[in-house]
């Protein structure tokens, strides 16, 4: 694997990769986001608290304690604002570093460095995976280091002890990149040895890492702790109980396939060159490194669908994963495409620059508009009704955004659903304590109301959107 380098010259090898990751930092440090999603929120209000229980959540352990260092590196250089904003720089680096791996891997195979630049800035430009690169999220620190994995399984002989460690960074991002695991043991399997090295080193790191966070962050009081912890969103009912968020049907499937066509950008014609390029490379990928590369990309894809058709399929970000693979099989596709050399290189490099700007003035620009956040213009427009030792009863994305951005005390109404009774107590006796209690709109339904003893309450805005209870 050294001759194709070495023939691409010393600049492109070396520098080109840092050159990738540095454009496309710099790309999305300028157009941060401001949708600020319900778990990116939830984040930076534990990283704000420095709550380590609930930064190691069982599902991605990883992010939350990296993204605590990394606040804490921001405030010793003087920072005084949320973590919010620190979250979604980490964010941005963290994909960006996942676009110059893939320059790096793809040159690794002996592609031309113009077309590793090209498949990389098209990762960096793809709408799934540039919008989630600009939230506070933990799905970029899995990407990073399933690129890594990839990067070092690609290799003609890997070396399985870092390639473990790699895999288990990639879990320890996300639980769901388990589901490369079978494309890295066809990739060992004709050597026992290392298969089991990989196996090893990455076991022995997870371990590692979920006893550090129960023994000193979490501290589970029991068993029943232990495994609600360790279920993360599996375990979110109201009794903690174990749910799968979907299951394998026709609808999930259709429901994938959906989001199939969304997660390029640029609409149904996008998706098809997308797909139709990947399946190219697919096919067409030559002889030995790059055919075995395809080969686990496929089998890599196929055990993501497997896992995300079920749980899920229409959540967008669980599709940040398929990019790092579908992006090398798309090079590939674009390496065996028959044509002048030329037209392979200049027609790929302005069919990507044509979907980032699609992207950029279609989704990204628009998202990081903070009038287009409706939620958010909600809250700052209603908390100026409220006193500071307000509560306020709310569902959804309130539950996050008036602790976060209006600085109030919220209640939970999902923690009361089938049990209006209680929640009638507990507003009546924060009432009758002569705490002000306001309900969000339309978080309460006429029938709940109804249930609730027909709440007396007063309209506090010209709207009378927004309504605090009377005192009993």
């Amino acid at each position: 694997m050294t001759a194709p380098l070495a023939a691409a010259g010393p600049l492109a090898p070396r520098r080109l990769p840092w050159l990738v990751g540095a454009a496309a930092a710099a790309l999305y440090l300028a157009v941060p986001a401001a949708r600020y999603n319900f778990d990116g929120v939830a984040c930076a209000i534990a990283v704000d608290l420095g709550d380590l229980r609930h930064l190691v959540h069982g599902n991605h352990l990883g992010y939350g304690i990296l993204g605590y260092g990394w606040f804490s590196l921001w405030k010793l250089a003087g920072y005084q604002g949320p973590a919010l904003y620190a979250l979604q720089a980490l964010s941005s680096l963290l994909g960006a570093a996942a676009a110059g791996v893939l320059a790096r891997l793809l040159m690794g195979l002996g592609l031309r460095p113009a077309t590793a630049a090209t498949a990389a800035l098209g990762l960096a430009v793809s709408e799934f995976y540039w919008t989630w690169s600009l939230e506070a999220q933990v799905y970029p620190l899995g990407a990073l280091f399933l690129a890594l994995t990839a990067a070092e399984a690609f290799r003609e002989r890997p070396r399985p002890v870092l390639l473990g460690l790699f895999h288990a960074g990639a879990m320890l991002g996300h639980v769901g990149h388990v589901m490369f695991a079978p494309a890295v043991a066809w990739l060992l399997w004709k050597r026992p040895k290392d298969v089991l090295a990989w196996a090893a080193s990455a076991a022995a790191a997870l371990l590692a890492a979920y006893a550090a966070a129960a023994l000193f962050c979490v501290k589970p009081a029991s068993y029943e702790d232990a495994r609600v912890w360790l279920l993360g969103s599996a375990a979110l009912t109201l009794d903690k109980h174990f749910l799968w968020h979907g299951g394998w049907t026709w609808a999930n499937l259709a429901g994938w396939l959906f989001t199939s066509t969304r997660m390029w950008g640029a609409g149904t014609l996008g998706a098809a060159a997308g797909w139709g390029l990947a399946a190219l490379g697919a096919r067409t990928a030559a002889p030995g490194p790059r055919r075995r590369a395809a080969l686990a990309c496929v089998i890599g894809l196929f055990g993501y669908a497997l896992l995300f058709m079920s749980w899920e399929p229409r959540t967008p970000v669980y599709r940040v994963s398929d990019f790092i693979l579908l992006w090398v099989l798309i090079a590939l596709g674009v390496d065996a495409w028959p044509g002048r050399e030329t037209v392979k290189r200049a027609l790929p490099a302005a069919a990507v620059v044509a979907l980032g700007a699609w992207n950029l003035v279609a989704v990204v620009l628009p998202g990081g508009d903070p009038g287009r956040n409706v939620p958010l213009r909600t809250v700052l427009r209603l908390a100026a009704a409220w006193p500071e030792n307000a509560w306020v009863v709310a569902g959804g994305q309130y539950q996050v955004y008036i602790p976060y951005f209006a600085h109030r005390r919220p209640i939970d109404a999902r923690y009361y659903e089938g049990r209006p009774e209680a929640l009638a107590a507990r507003l009546a006796a924060l009432s009758a304590a002569g705490e002000p209690v306001f309900v969000m709109p339309g978080t309460l339904t006429p029938e709940w109301r109804q249930r609730l003893g027909a709440l007396a309450h007063d309209a506090v805005d010209d709207s009378g959107e927004l309504w605090r209870l009377k005192r009993r």
